[in-house]
């Protein structure tokens, strides 16, 4: 028997055994037998007994007289866990007297254990990754020690998966008796396996999603079962390479998951419009990213028609008539099927077109007007209170100059208000034969 054992063993028996003689000159004697398993032996103050004990005193020769309670060869039974002290005192002649005390420890019932896990279930009653159990036993002569992996009382468990799987150690308390507790386990670390996926509606247009689009996922799982397949809304961002990520998770918590590839754009395209008007002429600039379809309104042979389809970014409509309001609607769709509409409405016809009018000007401006068709030339004239130049360039623009020589006068583009006038002319100068006036327009020099 180790030191340990023994020592543990004095302190949770609580032995007393006091022994003592009046004579020292006799050989008579008490001494305390017991009985146990159909075998009987003097008591072992120093044991537990496991089972059900008789224990009497004998002496070695009959004394005269013994003291209540002991009387000698009546069996004192024990069959329920007890410490009990016994004690007897008999008296010969001589006179000689022996007294004998000692505590027997009965230990008749099992050692109870407990197993208890280092955390709750992680969903469902269910663990998903490796759980420790500790086991704790205790008897009535004391606390168990309990067994479950090498030197320890903790077991781990970390798989194979299991609907009932077990772990187990083995409890000994003081007196020797031994317990085998166990632990039943859900325990299930893997993944279900996503076997389907499904949109709930097909692309929108050519391949393209649009507007928001749900999954369906299924799945199977062999140990806890699957709990639940979550819907997934995917709805942004914008691309041709998006991703839904879905999948399902199990009863113990344990989620797989699959991306599904598509292709998404919710956005509309961008679609910034101009418009210039000419001469029997309308010019439309836009800038987009989408192709382009124009309707015109009044139409060429009906209430509207369409004028032009592509992605130029310009169309010069040549077939308006001057003083027709006429208005635009131009539609962008991009690959995605997303639709930008903008409307805008044009008079055609000569005009004056820079400077602005009223614009103020620090240095000598470009005169523009629209051109007019089979204008040979352009009378362009300059007032500042009476006229100050006249000039006939031969295209539909003209740089003004800081100086000038007019009617044999030089003039300088001083500060002040002018005004400034446009026709066209067509055939030679010397013919002098004007169309109607381009426009009027105003500017201003100076600060």
């Amino acid at each position: 028997m180790s030191s340990a054992r023994w020592f543990g063993l004095l302190g949770l028996l609580s032995l007393t055994l006091i022994c003592s003689s009046a004579s020292s000159a006799g050989a008579q004697t008490l001494s305390a037998l017991c009985t146990t398993g159909g075998s009987t032996r003097t008591c072992d103050p120093l044991r537990w007994y496991t089972s059900p004990v008789s224990a009497f005193w004998e002496a070695s020769e009959p004394p005269l007289s013994t003291l209540p309670p002991c009387q000698l060869g009546v069996l004192s039974k024990f069959e329920t866990d007890t410490v009990t002290r016994l004690s007897c005192t008999a008296t010969w002649e001589g006179p000689s007297r022996d007294a004998k005390e000692l505590t027997l420890h009965v230990e008749v019932s099992s050692p109870t254990a407990e197993a208890v896990p280092e955390r709750p279930p992680d969903s469902n009653g269910w663990y998903n990754h490796p759980i420790g159990v500790t086991f704790r036993g205790h008897g009535f002569s004391g606390t168990a020690s309990c067994i479950a992996s090498g030197s320890s009382a903790t077991a781990t468990y970390g798989g194979p998966d299991a609907l009932s799987a077990a772990v187990s150690a083995t409890c000994t308390d003081p007196a020797g008796k031994s317990v085998v507790p166990s632990a039943a386990l859900h325990y299930d670390a893997t993944p279900p396996t996503v076997t389907g996926s499904v949109a709930s509606r097909p692309p929108d247009f050519h391949g393209w999603y649009n507007h928001p689009v749900t999954f369906l996922f299924t799945g199977t799982d062999a140990t806890a079962g699957v709990e639940s397949c979550p819907a997934v809304t995917y709805a942004g961002p914008d691309s041709a390479n998006a991703k839904v990520v879905g999948g399902c998770r199990d009863k113990a918590g344990n989620f797989a998951s699959v991306a599904l590839p598509l292709r998404y754009k919710a956005t509309p395209p961008d679609l910034d419009v101009k418009a210039d008007g000419g001469d029997g002429s309308v010019l439309l600039r836009w800038r987009s990213n989408s192709d382009l379809e124009i309707v015109r309104s009044p139409g060429l042979h009906g209430s509207a028609s369409v004028v032009y389809r592509g992605a130029s970014g310009s169309f010069k409509d040549i077939r308006a008539h001057n003083g027709v309001r006429y208005k635009y609607t131009l539609t962008a769709t991009d690959q995605a099927g997303n639709v930008t509409v903008r409307k805008i409405s044009v008079t055609p016809g000569p005009r004056l077109l820079a400077p602005a009018l009223d614009a103020r000007l620090t240095s000598p401006p470009v005169l523009r007007w629209t051109p007019v068709r089979g204008a040979s030339y352009y009378n362009v004239q300059l007032y500042r209170g009476g006229k100050v130049l006249s000039a006939w360039p031969r295209h539909a623009f003209m740089r003004l100059k800081r100086a000038w020589q007019f009617d044999g006068r030089l003039y300088r583009l001083v500060p002040g208000r002018y005004r400034w006038y446009v026709w066209p002319g067509f055939g030679s100068r010397a013919e002098a034969r004007y169309g109607p006036l381009i426009g009027r327009g105003r500017f201003i020099v100076g600060p």
